[in-house]
């Protein structure tokens, strides 16, 4: 049976922060994936905190409402809580909202997570990598959800951010995209090849059949894909 977890998800008006300011198909399938997948996909033996502890670091690449990172938060608790939960968009707004969305899922599991940083950054992946912000210690963890868009988001440079911010060894990266998106293949072969990943088996393609109140809607199939480093 799938474990249950509570995430309170924020939203702010489309208007503000542009289309990340709604939650969308591909956020929802990659909470349900995470809920149900992650304690085995994060190895117990990733991540660390200032007393030792195994505690994984989290980082949710263009976070939108902060779903997908929050999602992850929630899967790891109550026994493990996150050292970092960290989110990166465009929109300051976006970054604030997600942070309430963490906050507010750590709170309402009631567990132990006074160790638990949540913050949030500025990243447009579109510009060079040298003037991104530096995360000197990495992520175990990196998520992204309707990411993967090569008319807007230029789909080499998405990988180029995945390469940049899992530098901690055994890093998960799990991308999440309707199977629409053109060039999908081709962004698996370059995470693969230029960058060292290793396509995991877990990686999967699945109908939504989610009915969320408010939820954007898209393609009916979601492709999920993890990577290993």
């Amino acid at each position: 049976r799938r474990p249950e977890v509570q995430v309170p998800v924020f939203q702010v008006p489309l208007k503000v922060g542009g289309v990340g300011c709604a939650v969308w198909q591909s956020s929802a399938v990659l909470a349900e994936f995470l809920a149900e997948h992650l304690a085995q996909l994060l190895p117990e033996d990733l991540g660390d905190d200032a007393n030792g502890n195994l505690a994984p670091a989290i980082l949710d690449i263009g976070c939108g409402c902060g779903l997908a990172g929050a999602a992850a938060t929630a899967a790891l608790l109550p026994g493990r809580p996150p050292k970092r939960v960290i989110f990166c968009d465009l929109f300051d707004v976006l970054l604030e909202v997600a942070c309430a969305t963490a906050k507010a899922t750590l709170q309402v599991s009631g567990a132990q997570w006074a160790n638990t940083t949540v913050g949030g950054f500025i990243l447009d992946w579109l510009t060079d990598p040298e003037t991104w912000p530096d995360e000197v210690h990495g992520f175990d963890l990196l998520l992204a959800s309707d990411a993967n868009d090569h008319r807007h988001n230029h789909s080499p440079k998405l990988a180029c951010a995945f390469d940049w911010y899992a530098k901690r060894e055994g890093a998960v990266v799990i991308d999440v995209n309707p199977d629409t998106r053109c060039m999908l293949e081709e962004f698996r072969q370059s995470m693969v090849s230029q960058y060292g990943f290793v396509h995991d088996p877990m990686s999967t393609c699945v109908a939504s059949g989610l009915h969320v109140p408010g939820l954007s809607c898209g393609a009916t199939k979601i492709s999920i894909d993890v990577y290993r480093r």
